[in-house]
């Protein structure tokens, strides 16, 4: 079981990111990008789709090339804004996570797995969902069926 993160929803493709799985790896140690003061940001496993893909998702509406999700208060990509902004001082590194490939699903794929029950969807906090801490990726999902079964839709 696990927590995602829808970040684009179009009449081609849905894309998510998990959010609980965190390696023990840094972004620094597993790409070739210039992610300068942010190399010791965690990587987490997004997902099995997207080749060698990382994708940054972050609550700076001021970082440049970066896309809102959805009308939520998260935005993803804006990579070399984001590194910019750090080494002027404007934000910190920790504002940003970052994620190794993403699922992906078909037009109508997800909607019916919801319907079949093999998800179930929810509102959760920025915050939970920027966390990188290791204690987050061990009690996200526990603490996420606890409130669906509160509410009835587990």
């Amino acid at each position: 079981k696990s927590v995602a993160l829808i970040y684009e929803y179009s009449n081609e493709a849905t894309k998510a990111v998990v959010l609980d799985k965190g390696t023990p790896f840094t972004i620094g140690e597993m790409t070739s990008l210039n992610v300068g003061p942010l190399h010791e940001n965690r990587l987490f496993r997004g997902g099995e789709d997207g080749g060698s893909s990382v994708v940054m998702i972050h609550g700076r509406h001021d970082i440049e090339n970066s896309l809102r999700i959805g009308d939520t208060n998260l935005f993803v990509g804006g990579l070399t804004s984001a590194v910019k902004a750090v080494e002027e001082g404007r934000v910190q590194a920790e504002e940003f996570k970052f994620f190794f490939n993403f699922m992906r699903w078909s037009p109508g794929a997800l909607e019916e797995q919801v319907a079949e029950g093999k998800w179930s969807t929810a509102f959760i906090s920025d915050r939970c969902i920027l966390s990188q801490s290791t204690k987050s990726d061990q009690e996200l999902w526990p603490k996420m069926n606890r409130m669906l079964k509160e509410m009835g839709l587990v």
